[in-house]
């Protein structure tokens, strides 16, 4: 049995997002939260109406708050309905806010969950190898707790989004590749469960 998620992966003008990107964000991403499997759609070469320069877009404000933001997401909602993550790779290297090179979002409409997630060129370098998959926990650890949505992480004592141990993948400095041994070495099992339970993730016999 395969669990996977299907994704819709936009690439705006100005974005460093040739295959080899795309190939290395998401191998990484699948070596780190195995078993699950990010099952790539749909492609899509966004038009100059979808340009955005640097520093730009905020992380601060919610993107529903941001008009070209907002419409991005609509739009790649209506190019691939049937996506459960949707990858926006921009142009330029930061939001406006100092550091930031990439921001998820969840989103629930009718019932269902969406996730939305923004990378900048930022995070194209080796350095920031595991940006992708980090926005990427964010979303699967996405569930609902005593009715209410929520994206805490499981083991912030305080209900936080991020991981106090710096050495955790969800860690809000996001640790580098240099600290690296294993993939499972980056997320706690508590983590792993929660994202495998996930209720964006389908399962796919492996029978022929």
């Amino acid at each position: 049995m395969t669990l996977y998620v299907n994704v819709c992966i936009c690439i705006a003008p100005g974005a460093d997002a040739d295959y080899d990107r795309l190939k290395r964000d998401f191998l990484c991403s699948e070596d780190i939260w195995y078993p699950i499997r990010f099952s790539v759609t749909r492609i899509v070469r966004l038009s100059s109406s979808y340009s955005f320069a640097d520093r730009e877009i905020s992380y601060l404000t919610p993107f529903t708050e941001q008009p070209k933001v907002n419409r991005l997401m609509h739009h790649a909602t209506a190019l691939s309905p049937r996506a459960d993550i949707y990858v926006c790779y921009v142009g330029g290297d930061y939001f406006q806010e100092d550091n930031v090179i990439a921001c998820a979002c969840s989103r629930v409409s009718n019932g269902i969950l969406k996730g939305f997630i923004v990378i900048t060129n930022g995070a194209a370098s080796h350095s920031n190898l595991y940006t992708l998959a980090h926005e990427l926990g964010h979303i699967l650890l996405t569930r609902r707790e005593q009715g209410v949505w929520t994206n805490s992480d499981p083991d912030c004592p305080d209900g936080g989004v991020h991981h106090p141990n710096s050495q955790n993948l969800m860690h809000p400095i996001i640790p580098s590749p240099k600290s690296w041994r294993h993939p499972e070495d980056l997320i706690t099992s508590n983590q792993r469960r929660t994202a495998l339970r996930s209720p964006l993730l389908k399962e796919k016999s492996n029978r022929r």
